[in-house]
């Protein structure tokens, strides 16, 4: 008895310096990858969180690193918050983001398990794995959308999976599509908690564009040079929530959708999006016109679509996932 014990303890000793060191080399990985990715900045913002944000010179933001963009003439202007003329904000990345990461190389490539996924791509997904219920708009071209999102924090089962609710703008064809996405997401995997973020995107025609706007404020762009088929506008509009089903155990995810109630709940009780718009040829913001909603698996998360003088075009939609209807 005393030898298996011995084994025990020099089993775990030798675990555990496998575990430092590997926890060793991970460190070292982070910080080869923190100097590259980490810019100098003019002026650094710690939130009450403790992220602190660096503004650096617009040119010299993380973003800039494509190659489509390695001659791109930089557009400046006068930002809202408090970054200097010519700067914006960038969260600085810290050692224990790229360790929550599973490598270092996870970390700077794109997720297996991304949240650009889209509804109407369904023969490029396994379609098992990702559930929507969401409302489109298509047959004109659309220059950008506008929405309120409610926000919420749904409980995600699995690290893996996640729980998010988003606008998309898509052009090409289903083999090939572009898409910019915007909205809220819960993602424990990719971001290393339970926290939810929230952001949103629209067009600038004049300077041919793509902005990224949070509230009343321009975050930053993208030029369509970027994008083949959202060059000259988007084909379609989606506005939706998602969650990933990973089917532990051969059940349905507990992962809720949206507020976690269904869509009859209504207002304090659904998760919702209201005040539909879209952005036509002129610039102009305009109702949707025709707007098709469907739920993937209705037992599981629904939506309903509504309309009145306050919201105009609006949608309750969510769920809690498994339930006696949904095994």
């Amino acid at each position: 008895m005393n030898g298996f014990y011995c084994f025990m303890f020099l089993l775990i000793m030798s675990t555990c310096e496998a575990s430092r060191l590997n926890m060793s080399r991970r460190k070292l990985k982070a910080k080869k990858i923190l100097s590259s990715s980490n810019r100098n900045p003019l002026k650094s913002i710690k939130s009450p969180d403790g992220d602190i944000s660096d503004c650096v010179l617009t040119s010299h933001q993380l973003a800039f690193n494509h190659p489509l963009l390695k001659n791109h003439t930089i557009q400046l202007w006068h930002p809202n918050g408090r970054c200097p003329k010519g700067t914006v904000p960038v969260r600085r990345t810290k050692q224990e983001d790229i360790i929550k990461a599973s490598s270092g190389n996870s970390f700077v490539k794109k997720q297996r398990k991304s949240f650009s996924q889209l509804p109407l791509a369904t023969k490029l997904l396994n379609a098992a794995a990702h559930e929507h219920s969401y409302a489109t708009v298509q047959g004109n071209m659309y220059y950008g959308t506008q929405a309120t999102i409610n926000v919420w924090n749904p409980p995600v089962q699995d690290p893996n999976e996640f729980s998010l609710s988003q606008i998309w703008i898509l052009g090409g064809p289903q083999s090939d599509l572009n898409t910019i996405e915007a909205g809220w997401i819960v993602y424990p995997h990719l971001f290393g908690d339970n926290n939810t973020t929230l952001f949103t995107y629209w067009t600038d025609p004049k300077q041919n564009l793509w902005w990224l706007k949070y509230g009343p404020e321009i975050i930053v762009y993208w030029p369509t040079s970027l994008f083949q088929y959202l060059t000259d506008g988007a084909s379609w509009i989606e506005w939706a929530g998602e969650i990933i089903n990973d089917k532990l155990n051969g059940q349905h995810t507990t992962t809720k959708m949206g507020s976690g109630r269904f869509a009859k709940e209504g207002y304090k009780g659904a998760s919702y999006f209201r005040n539909l718009q879209v952005v036509d040829g002129s610039n102009i913001l305009r109702p949707p016109g025709v707007i098709t909603v469907i739920a993937e698996q209705p037992n599981c998360y629904n939506i309903l679509l509504q309309n009145n003088s306050d919201w105009a075009d609006y949608f309750f939609y969510g769920g809690r996932g498994r339930n006696p209807n949904c095994p």
